[in-house]
């Protein structure tokens, strides 16, 4: 019998490890088909086989029939075996299936009954990382099959066994390197005469690249796809005929036509005359000659909404060649915003430069890169030496070096390189600077540079020479006041000090009286010649010593107090100030009935003053006190030192007398004003002046059960 089926294998194979042995020897060959002799050549070669079992054939998924004839009988020492399904085409007369399986760019596996891997081929070992060796006698699910997927493919095989499963399927293999691949499989079953099944034949196609590069492609399709429909410009195809093919949702709300609308028809409905006239003319000369306009250049044109409203817009063409045919793609972007801002820009700018022709100050503006872009007119007076290097274009570093060199700037040469450089650095510096320049005219100017966030640069020049005569003027009018104030202050403690003449020559006379008196003393014991009386004369002449020493103090405080000298700060011990203060300012005090308390916390930190004025602060306030006490039966006096917060010192100065008459307390430290018959008014109105000169402050507040407290708070710097 004899049978003719597509990419059939006959030949003289035995595989030693197949049971049970088939002898080389044994076979006979297959005769090829003579009758038509061109399809060896073909696609399909046709052979024809003796002794075909039952149910051999076609597992390669060809729907080419079989034809079967009368054949050779086989020799019962040899058994032909059928496989099929062969994706290559055999050109030899005979082949072994061994030898095929070496050669085909496919993968082949053979499987007995059991599933058993009987045959391996090279392309199998390159697929799943196995060896023939190790593959051979090893269950096919159990080596190569993934866990998740073997009852599967045991049912595929157990229907194949059975006659009952279609011969190709696809199924993933797991390679000995874990990696999966995807296989494409042509499977059939080779039978023995009596019909059973004595092997499985199995050809694959290894489909995993193949698949990979598919969804790749797949994916960037649908990427490319999703881009083009998100695009913020409008993306639109044309053949090269012109004819759009494609119309992306930015291209719909940016001329108002649906993608439907425009497909199909020219893409001049796109533009306005006369680009639309011209068009295809244009399309027809760049494909006779090449020559590109638009496009890989891109150019601002207008286009035209479907309404006719005519816009500019930025165009970028591309051109890609497809199955032979050239096609176009257009990238749109509406550039009606930018076009209205650029034109909202020029008009600000304008406006601007008409503002800055009216400022009295020069004016020079720069862009990031230091080139001057506008220069007003008075900057143009203010440099007018520079002559023709003042323009815009110009960089402003190398102006700043003209002035320089053009003497504009006038400094001593040794240091003007210095000067530069430091101008420069002022440039160049992020932050507002300004400088005062001297002008080689003797005019002075005033310089300023600003950065912008963006890192422009506006220079100012203003011309201050009225300024400067002003500011010399008004030192010398404060140097003068300061003068005339000292002078004031030393008329003040002259006026102190005459309020206290009485007492003052009072408290002088007991010291005096008592020298005067020790030294009589003295004179009658020595004149007595009495020995007894001689011890007590050294005794006398000390007494006498220390009132005079008394005397001297009370003349040293008063001197010290009513000299004129330059104010001269420096730290002084605070309570060493309020302790001499006090010597001088209660005088009297005690003979007068006058209780005097002092507490004077050890704290208190020393302070930077002009230790005079703050001592005359102190004297007019006590004698103030002692003057408010005289009506009183009881009088008392408070003197009190403590630190007021980290950086001021506080004196405070309270007594129990009436109080302060709300009339009086209104304009208390005022010039004149004063609550004495003989008073001048002036002796509070210089306290405050004094302590506000330090920087501190004054201040009288009652005392609940009569009198009054006045404070000075001083800081310690100064």
């Amino acid at each position: 019998m004899c049978v003719e089926e597509p990419l059939g294998v006959v030949g003289d194979v035995g595989f030693s490890h197949c049971s049970p042995p088939v002898s080389r020897t044994g076979c006979r060959r297959a005769r090829l088909d003579e009758a038509n002799p061109g399809r060896r050549s073909g696609n399909i070669l046709r052979v024809r086989r003796h002794g075909l079992c039952k149910g051999g054939g076609d597992f390669s998924g060809s729907a080419l029939t079989r034809r079967r004839a009368r054949g050779m009988k086989i020799a019962d020492a040899c058994r032909m075996r059928h496989y099929g399904g062969m994706a290559q085409e055999v050109t030899a007369p005979s082949l072994s299936l061994e030898k095929l399986g070496e050669v085909i760019g496919a993968m082949l596996v053979v499987l007995d009954r059991s599933g058993r891997i009987v045959y391996f081929n090279p392309i199998c070992e390159q697929v799943s990382g196995y060896t023939r060796a190790e593959a051979i006698g090893r269950k096919l699910w159990d080596l190569l099959v993934p866990p998740g997927e073997r009852d599967e493919a045991m049912a595929i095989f157990r229907a194949l066994l059975e006659e009952r499963a279609t011969n190709t399927f696809a199924g993933d293999w797991v390679a000995k390197g874990r990696e999966r691949r995807r296989i494409s499989w042509s499977m059939t079953a080779s039978r023995r005469a009596d019909g059973s099944v004595e092997y499985v034949i199995g050809t694959g196609i290894d489909m995993t690249d193949q698949l990979a590069t598919e969804a790749a492609l797949r994916s960037n399709r649908s990427l490319l796809q999703m881009i083009i429909a998100t695009s913020p410009d409008a993306v639109i195809t044309i053949d090269s005929f012109g004819t759009i093919e494609s119309f992306n949702a930015t291209a719909e709300r940016m001329f108002g036509y649906a993608a439907g609308e425009v497909i199909g028809q020219n893409v001049s409905c796109l533009m306005p005359e006369p680009y639309a006239a011209e068009h295809n003319d244009y399309l027809a000369r760049y494909l006779k000659t090449g020559e590109r306009r638009i496009i890989g250049i891109g150019r601002e044109v207008t286009a035209r909404r479907k309404d006719g409203a005519i816009f500019p817009i930025e165009l970028a063409v591309g051109e890609v060649e497809f199955d032979q045919r050239k096609r176009f793609t257009g990238f749109i972007r509406d550039i009606s915003l930018r076009r209205a801002a650029e034109l909202g820009r020029a008009e600000s700018d304008r406006r601007l430069a008409e503002a800055l022709e009216g400022l009295p100050l020069g004016v020079i503006l720069c862009d990031a890169e230091g080139c001057v872009t506008h220069i007003n007119h008075e900057m143009r007076r203010l440099l007018a030496p520079l002559g023709d290097a003042l323009r815009t274009g110009a960089n402003y570093e190398q102006l700043v070096r003209r002035m320089v060199e053009t003497d504009v700037v006038a400094t001593d040469a040794s240091k003007r390189e210095q000067w530069l450089r430091d101008r420069l650095a002022h440039i160049r510096s992020p932050e507002h600077t300004q400088s005062e320049i001297r002008c080689s005219d003797g005019s002075w100017a005033l310089a300023m540079e600003h950065k912008t966030s963006n890192g422009e640069l506006v220079a100012l020049r203003m011309d201050i020479t009225r300024l400067k005569v002003a500011e010399s003027a008004l030192r010398a009018s404060l140097e003068r006041q300061r003068e005339l104030q000292g002078e004031f202050h030393h008329v003040s403690r002259l006026s102190a000090m005459g309020e206290m003449a009485a007492t003052l020559a009072h408290e002088l006379n007991q010291p005096l009286t008592a020298v005067i008196n020790y030294i009589q003393a003295c004179r009658r014991l020595l004149q007595s010649g009495a020995p007894a009386s001689l011890p007590k004369v050294p005794e006398l002449i000390g007494k006498a010593v220390d009132q005079a020493h008394r005397a001297g103090e009370i003349i040293s405080h008063l001197r010290g107090f009513v000299t004129r000298g330059d104010s001269e700060r420096m730290r002084a011990d605070v309570n060493a100030v309020v302790v001499e203060a006090c010597e001088l300012a209660l005088v009297g005090a005690k003979a007068e009935g006058i209780d005097v308390s002092m507490d004077l916390a050890d704290d208190v930190p020393h302070a930077m003053m002009d230790r005079v004025q703050i001592q005359q602060v102190i004297v007019n306030l006590v004698r103030n006190s002692i003057d408010a006490l005289q009506d009183c039966e009881r009088r008392s006096i408070a003197i009190r030192t403590r630190r007021a917060g980290p950086a001021d010192v506080s004196i405070e100065v309270s007594d129990n007398g009436p109080g302060l008459d709300p009339k009086v307390a209104e304009n208390l430290f005022r010039p004149f004003n004063t609550s004495k018959k003989n008073g001048m008014g002036i002796g509070l109105s210089v306290c405050r002046s004094i302590v506000e000169e330090h920087g501190g402050t004054i201040g009288a507040a009652a005392v609940a059960g009569g009198g009054v407290v006045f404070t000075v708070e001083l800081p310690v710097e100064g």
